[in-house]
């Protein structure tokens, strides 16, 4: 009888983290410059981007394990054949804009700050791989 339950017991946590597994989606980028996610600054380097296929991007810097999460709604369907990350750049930096998370799928995209008039300076889409 114990063996059962011990057989049970790691059958539900193998399960479990299958089941985790499936609900996240992880890519990996670099990306050549500084940036903002919210409030927070992250540096240039190597990321991974996880989507937990609800609203919620965490972009996770793979040398430093430093952490941002982005929050944005579902927007429409995209065009693009290619995940990818789009960055509004002004003068002195860029902010994560929106997230293409899979090819031909939904784009999250920020909503603009309420009373904000300064058009961006650019437009910047980095391309994530699995």
């Amino acid at each position: 009888m114990k063996k059962f339950w011990m057989v049970m017991t790691l059958a539900a946590a193998s399960l479990a983290g299958t089941l985790q597994a499936a609900s996240t989606l992880d890519h990996q980028t670099t990306i050549d410059f500084g940036f903002r996610v919210d409030n927070r600054s992250m540096p240039a380097g190597r990321y991974e981007v996880l989507w937990d296929q609800g609203h919620r991007f965490t972009f996770r810097h793979v040398d430093t394990g430093r952490s941002a999460y982005f929050f944005a709604p579902a927007v429409g369907d995209s065009r693009s054949q290619q995940p990818m990350i789009t960055f509004t750049c002004y003068s002195e930096s860029c902010s994560v804009a929106g997230v293409i998370p899979a090819s031909g799928g939904q784009m999250f995209r920020s909503l603009p700050k309420s009373g904000s008039s300064a058009k961006p300076a650019a437009m910047v889409n980095v391309m994530l791989r699995r």
